[in-house]
């Protein structure tokens, strides 16, 4: 249902567009303003805003194959979540915000290919908490030029509970999560485009499972990524956007350390693309709907220190609803 309506959307508002252009009055400068539903758009000096965001898998689907054609597992996954998030404007270019998500159930089944063994397990609840600081270097609240630079921090605050046939998990952090970047935007006439090079950087932490032996720590790792966007404004009041994610590589490792012979595995994600589709109305000129269409699809390679290796290949489509309000 949430591809139907996001075709809906899409293809009515276009229609629309094309229906009533010789209507359209906006002038060549309109989207250089400080508008809710422009990527540039910067919170004034003591405005608030508060997003709220609802998030499931339209599709959810990975395979885990051994070296050699042995010991393979297809995963299947449904999942809900919410997010909220509270920003506030200190001055015209600098913004501070908090958020947190709810996951209200990820579920899991697993089956074992040879065997046709099935399994299932679960997690829910609160995630940890993201703060984050955003300073615009580069510009006004106006123009066609602007640049703002960002660091967003996810502390690790609680103990990973992982999902299993023993115990339903949790939605915390293995370990805390820093993300460095700057945004890069430029705006002509009814189009943005944008620029996100960042940096991911994890620290060290552990996750704990009701079987001891599968209880982990994981090393502390880093990552770069390339966000690119393309935004179209028609009617007003209603955008389409196209956005590409260039992520990768990344490599991380963990260690059992329960186990009578302690195991290692060393993980490798290669570079891949995650492409957006995104449709957006402004209600009003405090309240903007956007609606997020993400597809998935990667590879991750890992090898035990025991022998044995590794390749994870998942598909995911992720829509998400977020209603952005100003007050």
């Amino acid at each position: 249902m949430a591809r139907l309506q996001f075709s809906a959307v899409v293809v009515l508002a276009l229609a629309s567009s094309l229906a009533a252009a010789a209507e359209t009055t906006v002038s060549d400068s309109y989207y250089e303003d400080n508008l809710l539903d422009t990527i540039h758009y910067q919170l004034p000096q003591h405005q608030w805003s508060a997003t709220a965001a609802a998030t499931t898998h339209l599709n959810d689907a990975s395979m885990t194959t051994q070296q050699g054609g042995v010991g393979t597992y297809g995963y299947t996954r449904t999942s809900w979540s919410s997010a909220v998030t509270a920003s506030y404007g200190i001055t015209d270019q600098l913004t501070v915000g908090i958020g947190e998500t709810y996951l209200f159930g990820e579920g899991t089944t697993r089956t074992q290919e040879s065997t046709g063994n099935v399994v299932g397990y679960s997690a829910k609840g609160f995630s940890d908490p993201t703060l984050s600081v955003s300073y615009r270097y580069w510009g006004g609240q106006t123009g066609t030029h602007f640049g703002n630079a960002y660091i967003n921090v996810t502390p690790a605050l609680g103990t990973r509970q992982l999902d299993s046939t023993a115990q339903i998990g949790n939605d915390l952090n293995a370990s805390s999560e820093i993300a460095i970047g700057t945004n890069l935007i430029w705006v002509a006439k009814n189009q943005e485009f944008a620029l996100e090079p960042h940096l991911q950087y994890y620290t060290s932490g552990s996750a704990s499972d009701a079987t001891a032996a599968n209880s982990y720590n994981i090393n502390s790792y880093n990552y770069l990524a390339m966000d690119a966007a393309w935004r179209f404004h028609f009617l007003k009041n209603y955008f389409v956007e196209g956005v590409i994610d260039f992520i990768g590589p990344i490599n991380w490792s963990q260690i059992y350390s329960n186990r009578v012979t302690p195991l290692s595995i060393s993980y490798t994600t290669p570079f891949y693309m995650e492409p957006q589709l995104v449709a957006g109305w402004k209600v009003k000129d405090n309240f903007l709907m956007v609606l997020n269409f993400t597809y998935v699809s990667d590879q991750t390679n890992f090898t035990q220190s025991t022998g044995g290796q590794f390749t994870s290949q998942e598909l995911r489509d992720d829509v998400t609803l977020t209603a952005h309000y100003l007050f």
